[in-house]
Formats: C-alpha cells, sequence, structure tokens
C-alpha cells in the first residue's frame, strides 16, 4: 500500500489532502470501496514530446484481478479514440 500511496503522491502529484480525505472514507471518483488504499489517479504530466496522460486505475483487493481490471480501462480508451470520443490518449 504504501508503494501505491507513494506513486499517487510523488510521482503523480495527487494532493495530501486528498489522499487523506479518501483515507477516512469519503468518496472519490476514483473509489473501489473494498479497500481505502486502493484509490487511483489521473493527472497529466508534462514531456518534452508533449503532455501524457498517467493513470493509476483503481483496483480491487484481489491481486488477479488488477489486470483485467487494466485490461478493460485500456479497452475502453482504445475504442473511445477509435469512435472519436476519448479524451487524452492511452
Amino acid at each position: 500500500h504504501r508503494g501505491r500511496l507513494n506513486v499517487l503522491r510523488n510521482l503523480l502529484g495527487k494532493p495530501v489532502g486528498e489522499l487523506h480525505i479518501e483515507m477516512e472514507g469519503r468518496q472519490s471518483a476514483f473509489h473501489v470501496g473494498d479497500v481505502k488504499y486502493h484509490q487511483g489517479h489521473l493527472q497529466r504530466l508534462p514531456y518534452s514530446g508533449g503532455p501524457v496522460d498517467v493513470s493509476v486505475v483503481p483496483n480491487p483487493s484481489h491481486l488477479e484481478a488488477v489486470g483485467p481490471v487494466v485490461m478493460g480501462h485500456v479497452y475502453a480508451l482504445q475504442r473511445g479514440l477509435a469512435e472519436g470520443s476519448a479524451p487524452g490518449g492511452v
């Protein structure tokens, strides 16, 4: 859990206050509902080739279920891009 919180805070810049609010049980747009540490976050990061949208998807407690969650997320983004409706990129 510490690694996930570290990535959310230090790589994606999720505000500490927002992390604390979610830890207190208040809902966020990325809340899964089973474990308060499994929050997600979306951040646009600047790179020399242009901005990149980086997402840490919320995940269920069972590690074997993380793969399908991420694959479904990426599939939805790809489908939206193909239809011209997805914001950002994959």
